[in-house]
């Protein structure tokens, strides 16, 4: 029974981990930044904000993309979901990552709880 408990430990581990948003260390589920990120929030803070800025540029460029495919004028008329398009599955992937930028913020905030410089521009 030990070597099954060890065996689902580490499967549990495995499924419930990630990678930090800023180092690419692994960390856990619940968190998007590791122990040693956290430890130094202005430089977590700077490179936060400069991938951010990198996902906001490329999300405008793949939803111009798709408004120009679609011929819509407004993102929340992009009625796409087609799976043999590219493009589609950038902006799927991208709108998750924009997702877990919010979680970033928040705990380099301190939970998302108000003071303190916020980090790029909005999502």
């Amino acid at each position: 029974t030990s070597a099954l408990t060890l065996a689902a430990t580490t499967i549990d581990q495995f499924y419930l981990s990630k990678h930090c948003f800023v180092c690419d260390n692994r960390t856990t589920a619940t968190q998007g930044l590791c122990s040693d990120c956290r430890r130094h929030p202005q430089t977590a803070t700077v490179v936060v904000a400069a991938r951010v800025k990198l996902l906001e540029q490329q999300h405008y460029h793949v939803m111009e993309t798709c408004l120009s495919c679609t011929a819509t004028s407004y993102v929340d008329d992009i009625g796409c979901e087609s799976l043999d398009c590219a493009v589609y599955f950038e902006r799927v992937k991208l709108d998750a990552a924009m997702h877990n930028v919010g979680a970033v913020r928040a705990e380099l905030l301190g939970g998302g709880g108000g003071g303190g410089v916020g980090v790029g521009g909005g999502a």
